[in-house]
């Protein structure tokens, strides 16, 4: 008769072929035979992470705290399905829960990245602290993520997108070129999106020249960027400048 760790290893032999559906049946049949088999819960929870089925990782990994208290990845694990729930606040108390305990599993700065997510989101669907102070959280995230890794492309884009909407467009500007230095190319989403960021920035600093330079840069590599320029209010300020026939026959 098999024991639990047999059933647990074919289980992780499922897991590391990326067959997570099907090992969460031995991870869940090692369970029965030992409930305090942290290990087995812990790839358990793994596995529905990577099946996208966030309340079975919250419930999951809060049983492992049970069985293993300073076990900081799955407090993050926790905050990261409540983050894609859209239940802010208690994803922000994990979060910050697993970066007191420490983490293993996890780069720290993955952590404060997910942290810096968090606050963002909460800060877009609530006045909490006032129209700058709600980004407090956030930017603080953020620069600590950068603190640990500064070639963490997307938190420097993050911030970017945080700082315009600021209106800190300076800052916002330097944030968005940091991103674009690692990603020269533009064989990115995020660096395509801070491309159009510089184009926003310049034009409300009413330099139309680099608006339209930037612009058709992001164009070049993703045309659909003319159908969104057209609306953006962003660029209001060039539509009534003298720039307004060139920026018009760019997106047009």
């Amino acid at each position: 008769m098999e024991d639990y760790k047999e059933v647990y290893n074919q289980g992780h032999t499922l897991y590391k072929q990326g067959a997570y559906q099907e090992a969460l049946t031995y991870f869940e049949q090692a369970i029965e035979m030992n409930s305090e088999f942290m290990f087995a819960h812990y790839l358990k929870g793994l596995s529905h992470i990577n099946l996208n089925n966030w309340p079975e990782v919250v419930t999951t990994f809060k049983r492992v705290i049970e069985l293993a208290p300073q076990e900081g990845d799955a407090y993050l694990n926790i905050g990261t399905a409540l983050y894609y729930q859209k239940q802010y606040d208690e994803a922000i108390e994990y979060m910050e829960k697993a970066i007191e305990v420490g983490l293993q599993d996890n780069p720290l700065e993955r952590a404060y990245y997910n942290l810096g997510l968090a606050y963002k989101d909460r800060a877009l669907t609530t006045d909490k602290g006032g129209f700058l102070g709600k980004w407090d959280g956030a930017l603080t995230a953020f620069n600590k993520c950068l603190k640990e890794n500064p070639k963490y492309v997307v938190a420097h884009f993050q911030l970017g997108i945080i700082l315009l909407t600021m209106k800190c467009y300076e800052d916002a500007i330097k944030a968005f070129e940091q991103n674009i230095s690692y990603d020269v190319e533009i064989k990115h989403s995020t660096t395509m999106q801070s491309v159009v960021g510089l184009a926003n920035c310049y034009c409300a600093l009413y330099d139309f020249e680099k608006t339209l330079h930037y612009l058709k840069q992001a164009i070049d590599v993703e045309p659909r960027v003319k159908g969104v320029a057209q609306v953006d209010v962003a660029f209001n300020n060039i539509r009534e400048s003298e720039y307004a026939e060139q920026f018009n026959a760019l997106v047009g």
